[in-house]
């Protein structure tokens, strides 16, 4: 069928405004539907923080979601140890249902997000609905408008759902949670993800059709890079304590502060993250304050700012077989500023994307990283690249137009 013909409902509780790794893919996927000339509706969640993104709000639904983590960035609430106390109690109840509870996790949310899909259907004939999940909320969204009106299902799942090793399961609510899912992806026609491993688990579960889109990079960026007269290492993100620690980092440097070395004379590190409390534990016990510099959280667009004049990136996951699928986003806008990467990780498909795209290296010893540093300091006054032989064929494969083109092959083929 043509693009022109097809008109697309898309479901998912990530979409800008709100700002989250989350909300740029689907952002990127609505956009490039949008650009291929499908008619896309989008069901999303109003959020009422952290609303920093860019966005078309033309034929968005943004449906009231009960959002607790909210409250908790109140200064009133804050200074009220009494209700600070009983609101956290409550996150962890609404937590707990969110990720654990899928048969009465925003329920409220679902239940609007179906009835709007069903006046968007009756007014203009929907041919696709395309959710993107976790939380499973909006593919429970998608069971439920594919029973009631035998429209194609494309489920996505950027996350596992009872495979989540993120959200770990007992016993007991793993069986809960496993009958379900497969319960609600019985309906659906065809399944995205975002990595290879991912794609295999859910092919082997589900036996359907499961296809990799990967989270990607909307534009080349490298044409922002600037130089500075320091040698500068920047992370933006989450750091949580032995699974996105920089402590090999620091520890390496430690090293190089004891042997004095030439290399740490011009140099720092620029974090820009929210989890204030370990990473000043962590430069305290290594005692590297002075080479370290924490930003806080500042928006987006200032984030680019600094990732153009940094000259090497800093990428953290969980150094653990179990994230041996895990391609954060993160890694994707790196790839867009054409600049080395180094990654403390699991070398399980990050390792294979650096290797493909000659982008950087997986590197989680303390001494190891304290001889790449020794290196590709020497090397930064007279070549950008850090050694690194990068091939920008393969970097722009993960460009957001390469992978809305497998997408949209994918749905012209109904």
């Amino acid at each position: 069928m043509n693009s022109k013909e097809k008109h697309i409902i898309f479901v998912t509780l990530y979409y800008p405004p709100f700002n989250t790794i989350a909300s740029h893919r689907t952002r990127r996927i609505v956009k490039g539907l949008r650009n291929n000339g499908y008619k896309v509706s989008v069901i999303t969640a109003k959020r009422t923080y952290n609303n920093e993104l860019d966005v078309n709000p033309d034929d968005t639904y943004y449906l009231k979601l009960l959002n607790v983590d909210s409250l908790l960035k109140s200064q009133h609430i804050r200074k009220n140890k009494l209700l600070f106390t009983f609101v956290k109690l409550l996150n962890r109840f609404f937590f707990f249902h969110r990720n654990y509870l899928p048969e009465f996790s925003l329920a409220i949310w679902r239940r609007q997000a179906i009835r709007v899909a069903q006046k968007i259907h009756k007014k203009t004939p929907v041919s696709l609905i395309y959710t993107s999940s976790g939380p499973p909320a909006s593919a429970i969204v998608g069971y439920h408008f594919k029973k009631k009106t035998n429209v194609k299902w494309i489920a996505e799942f950027r996350d596992l759902w009872s495979f989540n090793h993120y959200y770990p399961l007992n016993k007991l609510l793993f069986k809960y949670n496993l009958r379900k899912e497969k319960h609600y992806l019985s309906g659906a026609d065809e399944i995205i993800t975002v990595t290879k491993y991912l794609r295999d688990q859910l092919r082997t579960l589900h036996n359907k059709p499961t296809h990799i889109i990967y989270n990607a990079f909307d534009i080349d960026m490298s044409s922002t890079n600037k130089s500075s007269s320091k040698f500068i290492i920047t992370y933006a993100g989450n750091i949580i304590q032995g699974k996105r620690d920089p402590s090999p980092l620091f520890e390496g440097i430690n090293e190089l502060e004891k042997i004095k070395s030439p290399v740490l004379h011009n140099f720092e590190i620029r974090f820009f993250t929210n989890q204030t409390e370990y990473l000043d534990k962590l430069i305290n016990k290594y005692e590297i304050s002075k080479y370290v510099k924490n930003s806080g959280y500042i928006p987006h667009k200032e984030i680019q700012k600094e990732l153009s004049i940094c000259n090497l990136f800093l990428l953290l996951s969980y150094n653990h077989p179990i994230d041996k699928g895990v391609l954060t986003g993160k890694i994707f806008e790196y790839l867009s500023y054409r600049k080395p990467i180094l990654a403390i990780s699991y070398p399980g498909e990050i390792k294979e994307v650096l290797n493909k795209t000659g982008s950087g290296i997986v590197l989680n010893d303390s001494n190891d990283i304290a001889k790449f540093l020794i290196k590709v300091i020497g090397l930064s006054k007279k070549d950008s690249l850090l050694g690194f032989n990068m091939n920008y064929q393969r970097i722009n494969s993960f460009s957001a137009d390469n992978q809305n083109r497998k997408l949209h092959d994918l749905i012209n083929g109904y």
